[in-house]
């Protein structure tokens, strides 16, 4: 922090210095990047982050700052690019960062340079355009927009990538244009839905057993771009603008699938069930048949006697969405689904499950006449 300081109020004397370390000392690249990341920050204004500069807090560049000039600018950008297939994830983020900020700063140099790099035949320069336009996308009118709506195609359309992990920083590029440019991605939409959807199914080729020796431990390797997945509709569902653009059919197949998911994807199938149940009442009724079998396994699901507290409070939290998630149900008006009224009675005669369900009809209640909704909970 305080090289960078020292940087960016004098980057003609101090800037070269950073350059020429970092690659050096792989235990001093994440330091050494901070510190560039520093220089940047005083320079563009970022927006979200812990205010560093009277820029960081107005979002303008500090006249006192010096402004850094184009040809150090691309010296930045080729070292970023360069320290991209680092080993080190810390090193790879202050990366991605860094990059977006660069383009908030000087995009006619960094936007096309980015693009560029996400047609590239290396799985680390993807990711690193993918990831650097999570950064771009600001709730704020920049000089950078008009470059960015050209390559948002380009950067967005990484969320086909044949690495999962491109895949990944895409989805999470795309919620924050979502949230903060829904004009910008309007358009593009029709064409990244289905590749969103996509995203969302569990796929049986990432999944693996590792072997630890008596016992066997699986591991899904596609669990994280899922819950990105489901981040990013979750968002799109907030959109006022683009809500409208969802399709419920392929929606809520997708929420059959993630509510007998993992617990990471419940938790926001929970959520965006209770969103749907309010605002397209009739959509969620007409796929009530196949929700309910998921939401019945979820009250069947049993801990083992030896579970820790992470494992009582995770079951806890499954058992408490699905509940208010039927309890939203049956606010509908008119529903009429012989799945979820078999469901629903079987539930009510459990002594363990009905006192669940008696609390989640107070709580929605409550939220009705106080206002909330699903939107208010915490996802951590």
């Amino acid at each position: 922090f305080a090289l960078g300081g020292i940087a960016a109020g004098n980057p003609t004397a101090y800037l070269p210095f950073i350059f020429q370390r970092v690659g050096s000392d792989a235990k001093l690249n994440y330091l050494l990047l901070q510190a560039l990341r520093e220089v940047i920050m005083c320079q563009a204004g970022v927006q979200g982050s812990t205010p560093t500069s009277a820029a960081a807090v107005t979002g303008e560049v500090d006249e006192a700052t010096p402004a850094l000039s184009e040809g150090d600018v691309q010296a930045a950008i080729d070292l970023l690019l360069s320290m991209s297939e680092s080993e080190e994830e810390g090193v790879r983020n202050v990366v991605a960062e860094c990059l977006g900020k660069l383009a908030l700063l000087s995009p006619a140099v960094a936007v096309p340079v980015i693009a560029a790099n996400a047609a590239s035949d290396k799985v680390a320069l993807r990711y690193a355009a993918a990831s650097a336009a999570r950064y771009v996308f600001v709730d704020r009118p920049t000089q950078a927009d008009e470059a960015l709506a050209a390559a948002a195609p380009t950067l967005l359309g990484l969320l086909g990538d044949d690495d999962r992990h491109v895949r990944r920083a895409a989805a999470l590029a795309l919620s924050s244009a979502v949230h903060n440019k829904p004009a910008l991605v309007h358009g593009l939409l029709p064409s990244l839905l289905p590749v969103l959807y996509a995203q969302t199914a569990i796929r049986e080729d990432m999944v693996r057993m590792v072997d630890l020796g008596p016992f066997k431990h699986k591991i899904d390797d596609g669990l994280e771009l899922r819950k990105a997945s489901f981040e990013c509709l979750d968002t799109l569902l907030a959109s006022p603008s683009l809500a409208p653009l969802l399709e419920p059919a392929p929606l809520l197949q997708a929420l059959v699938s993630a509510l007998d998911d993992a617990y990471e994807i419940k938790v926001f199938a929970h959520i965006t069930l209770e969103r749907l149940t309010s605002t397209r009442p009739a959509d969620v009724a007409a796929a009530l048949p196949a929700l309910c079998a998921p939401l019945a396994k979820t009250f069947a699901a049993r801990l083992k006697s030896d579970a820790v507290k992470q494992e009582v409070d995770r079951h806890e939290d499954m058992l408490r969405g699905a509940a208010r998630c039927i309890a939203k149900a049956e606010l509908i008006k008119d529903l009429s689904c012989a799945e979820f009224t078999e469901m629903l009675a079987k539930l009510e005669k459990d002594a363990k499950i009905a006192p669940r369900i008696k609390a989640a009809r107070a709580e929605v209640g409550a939220d009705a006449h106080g206002g909330g909704d699903a939107d208010a909970m915490d996802v951590d």
